[in-house]
């Protein structure tokens, strides 16, 4: 059976072809996931270029400025990072802003971009995060902490005692790039794809849920002056590092009530 060929070049010349394809490969992925995997070919002019279904909903997907401004295709108009990034969008979408950046319709050309960011995340958050099955669970810091010495100390993280603020805040940082460097190094977890992109995972929080929470405020924003050397994965191991923390989270939700 013949590899399918997507004619990039008609295809983005008509809004109602670039709209129909679009949804037909949609369908085709949400249908049988393992289909993105499936081998095609782009067409851009005379350029044959060999690719995946799920490559080419990508490129539709990312490229809608494209179709919507008329723009003439070229064969490095294609997003063909290894993987989506928050650093891989940003680059590709600063080259189409800078090549735009002397038009009348910037403005519109931004909106565009906005638009196709809402519609990749509202797909990848919904339907295709299902079918792939990312989630998180317990079982993989339970696993590394019983297994893996590194991860155990990582877990478990003990201050040394009478620190400063600022030697706390220090030691709380260099933590979270330590907990990022060992989870992009293993692969095999559930966490790895939401680390590896570099968006959706919020390093601070992160830190405090298998790390140590550290430094909390009090309802009027200022700063306990008690540590919280306990993290959410072990639980709060202390009368004391509940209350603190009980009062830290009535001031976030506070904050969360003013808006």
């Amino acid at each position: 059976m013949s590899e399918r060929l997507f004619n990039f070049t008609a295809i983005f010349d008509s809004y109602l072809d670039y709209e129909e394809t679009k949804d037909e490969l949609k369908n085709i992925v949400l249908s049988d996931f393992s289909s993105r995997n499936k081998p095609c070919k782009i067409q851009i002019g005379s350029r044959i270029i060999d690719a995946t279904i799920g490559r080419v909903l990508l490129n539709l997907l990312i490229m809608k400025s494209f179709v919507e401004k008329g723009h003439i295709l070229r064969e490095d108009d294609l997003f063909n990072y290894p993987s989506v990034t928050e650093g891989n969008l940003n680059d590709y979408f600063n080259k189409i802003l800078h090549r735009g950046k002397n038009k009348s319709d910037f403005d519109e050309l931004r909106k565009l971009i906005a638009e196709t960011l809402n519609e990749m995340s509202d797909i990848s958050s919904g339907e295709l995060n299902v079918l792939a099955g990312n989630s998180l669970s317990f079982h993989d810091f339970v696993r590394l902490s019983a297994t893996d010495p590194e991860a155990k100390e990582l877990f478990n993280y003990k201050l040394e005692e009478h620190m400063q603020f600022d030697e706390i805040e220090n030691k709380f940082f260099e933590l979270g790039k330590k907990l990022d460097k060992f989870f992009r190094e293993h692969k095999d977890t559930e966490i790895y794809p939401f680390i590896s992109s570099d968006t959706g995972i919020n390093q601070k929080q992160f830190t405090q849920a298998v790390g140590f929470i550290g430094l909390k405020p009090d309802i009027d924003g200022t700063i306990i002056p008690i540590v919280i050397n306990d993290n959410y994965l072990n639980g709060l191991m202390s009368l004391e590092s509940y209350f603190i923390n009980a009062k830290g989270t009535r001031k976030a939700l506070n904050c969360y009530r003013c808006l």
